[in-house]
């Protein structure tokens, strides 16, 4: 198991005190192969049974000592309670939303309307809502006393680019930014009562990812008006720590991000980390930005250590892999992510 004393370090450090070796957690995607073999526990089974999907959630603590246990292992759980079809792919290959449930045309030709999605009550009793819940329960009880149950919720922006197509979701933030507003408000209508649900089930973090609201997507001009109002209402939901995801360059975006009310901001390895340290200041804390690719998948331990010893030397509080960690990533890249903090 983890470190004994991980979930002090780890909700702590959110919290503001960070420790003088900052904890080492992974809060986005944790799994790799190596692990699905060690607790037989592969996907696409861990996908969809609670009792699997806690063994590989805690997988990154027992093996490698990582100061976390984090599920699910994808961003396809709330498209599917959406009504979506999904397909959960293979051991090799992660879930994806196959198309054709909604459509979006950003000219308003023929487009599904907000109204069409499953209530609330509906989206709280998909199956695979059902089986996170129940994941996040059982790694409280198993785990939940030595390392922080991280539980992963995809945003609305997000959700709505896998529901209708990421190019017709982009191009309608420009045509009709206003039916935006509307499909964002209807999916945190249904996100609040999960968030609540995982909360209640034992998740002490909440990661909240929004891919979608990346400067690499969206207008960064676009940012407060397409993502702000949803995702501050995210933060400001339940008791458990909140830590906000945006993938890619969020250089143009992080002070707004700063301002939303989480207790941390996740960034990746392409985001520098002093300018980012410089730019939020002492506003929020800072998760991340070793690269998930280089070097976690493809470089060496001794660049893994180099990674982490320039994210902790920026003012990093909590040491993390940028984003979902490659199921091909290596043990040894690994164990040298978590003895770095001890080195």
């Amino acid at each position: 198991m983890g470190c004994g004393n991980g979930k002090d370090r780890v909700l702590d450090a959110l919290s503001g005190d960070r420790p003088d070796d900052a904890p080492v957690a992974v809060f986005t995607q944790s799994s790799t192969l190596s692990q699905m073999d060690a607790v037989d526990a592969p996907w696409p089974i861990a996908h969809s049974d609670p009792e699997r999907m806690a063994r590989l959630g805690s997988a990154q603590a027992d093996m490698f000592g990582f100061d976390s246990a984090r599920v699910p292992f994808c961003v396809t759980v709330e498209a599917e309670a959406l009504g979506c079809e999904v397909d959960l792919g293979t051991r090799t290959s992660s879930p994806k939303v196959l198309p054709g449930s909604f459509t979006m045309d950003p000219f308003g030709n023929g487009s599904s309307d907000p109204s069409d999605i499953p209530s609330p009550s509906e989206f709280m009793v998909s199956e695979r809502i059902g089986v996170v819940s129940g994941a996040v329960s059982s790694l409280s009880k198993s785990h939940g006393d030595e390392v922080p149950v991280i539980a992963g919720v995809t945003c609305p922006l997000t959700m709505l680019s896998q529901m209708v197509g990421a190019e017709n979701m982009v191009v309608t933030t420009i045509t009709d930014p206003g039916i935006i507003g509307r499909w964002s408000k209807e999916i945190t209508r249904r996100l609040i009562p999960y968030i609540r649900l995982l909360e209640d089930s034992g998740a002490d973090v909440i990661l909240l990812g929004e891919a979608s609201a990346s400067p690499d997507l969206i207008d960064p001009g676009m940012f407060d008006t397409l993502a702000g109002d949803h995702l501050r209402m995210l933060s400001s939901e339940g008791d458990s720590s909140k830590v906000l995801h945006i993938c890619g360059h969020v250089e143009p975006i992080l002070e707004r991000m700063s301002g939303l009310g989480y207790d941390a901001l996740s960034l990746e390895g392409a985001v520098d980390p002093y300018l980012a340290r410089r730019t939020v200041r002492d506003e929020v804390r800072l998760v991340g930005n070793v690269g998930p690719v280089d070097p976690l998948m493809v470089g060496t331990p001794a660049d893994v250590i180099k990674a982490c010893g320039k994210s902790r030397d920026a003012g990093f509080d909590v040491i993390s892999p940028g984003c979902g960690i490659p199921i091909q990533t290596p043990d040894a890249n690994l164990l040298a992510m978590t003895s770095h903090h001890r080195g």
